[in-house]
């Protein structure tokens, strides 16, 4: 944090909002219900069912009022103390974020994420200091389709989550306003033509998507939302067709340990190519460590499939 670290402080957890997901690739609707207690995982089984499926899910906290648009005013005049006008790729603030605009804290530090990142990387997860805004002005240009690297370097992925991005929208982003595009199950799978390739570009993206089972789907969201992905899942900024800035701000949390005890697991539908690694991920968040193996044939080619 080049000198300046922000202080993180994790809010007592006393319940939480799970969210469901539902829509298409242009819309996504958020439906928000209660969940009592805490850890273990059970009393989050649909929100970490659909993160270990899809790779990513989205909330809406209840925060105070107003502070939604007190972090957009604490960060454009962050920006205009940098004299920042609109044209660099890269922010001007970076991994300062926080002690600049210290209402993100109430963001995530509050009791929904707070519940939703420990349900995914348990007790006692570490806020990551790689934290920055991103600002997508008018006019931009999209993304190629990528994966994040570990703040900056190629290290070594895992399918069971130990890094998640948490992306907060301060504002309402509407399908013209530079939606975030995520592709759901694509945090199982890694570009082809080098190790770690982390970039789809053109028309092999498409196509690409098509043979892993997926495709774009755009954040299109309400004010205040964060998205939680896991951090190998494929996603991309679009194109700011709108008249002002979108503001996305993103922090990263990891894993401090793997699951100690292991919890009565309920079975886990999840169907495609990649069925059997979210099956094993499951298993793994609930506790169980060492899945069976077992020897299935089609027709006169065996597969090995964890069930």
């Amino acid at each position: 944090d080049r000198g300046r670290p922000g202080r993180w402080r994790r809010q007592p957890y006393d319940g939480a909002a799970a969210c469901r997901i539902t829509g298409d690739a242009s819309s996504i609707s958020l439906v928000t219900k209660d969940v009592l207690g805490s850890y273990p995982p059970d009393e989050h089984a649909e929100l970490l069912a659909r993160f270990v499926t899809d790779g990513y899910v989205c909330l809406r906290p209840q925060v105070r009022p107003g502070l939604h648009e007190a972090v957009v005013g604490a960060a454009d005049a962050a920006y205009a103390a940098a004299s920042f006008g609109g044209q660099q790729n890269s922010s001007p603030i970076g991994n300062n974020i926080l002690p600049e605009v210290p209402e993100l804290q109430e963001v995530f530090g509050c009791r929904e994420v707070d519940a939703a990142v420990r349900a995914i990387l348990g007790d006692g997860y570490i806020a990551h200091p790689h934290r920055r805004p991103h600002q997508n002005d008018p006019g931009s240009a999209p993304q190629t389709l990528h994966k994040d690297s570990h703040a900056g370097f190629e290290v070594h992925r895992s399918h069971v989550p130990w890094v998640v991005m948490a992306m907060y929208y301060p504002r309402a982003v509407g399908p013209k306003g530079a939606p975030t595009s995520v592709c759901a199950g694509t945090q199982y799978y890694s570009g082809e033509e080098r190790f770690d390739a982390r970039h789809l570009a053109g028309g092999d993206a498409q196509t690409t998507l098509q043979r892993w089972g997926s495709e774009e789907k755009h954040l299109v969201c309400e004010a205040g939302t964060v998205a939680i992905l896991h951090n190998d899942l494929w996603h991309r900024g679009t194109a700011n067709r709108s008249d002002r800035r979108r503001w996305m701000f993103c922090f990263m949390f990891m894993r401090a340990a793997g699951p100690e005890q292991a919890v009565p697991a309920p079975p886990m539908a999840a169907p495609g190519p990649q069925g059997a690694i979210a099956r094993h991920v499951w298993r793994w968040l609930l506790g169980d460590t060492t899945p069976l193996l077992q020897a299935k044939a089609v027709g006169s080619d065996p597969a090995v499939i964890l069930d």
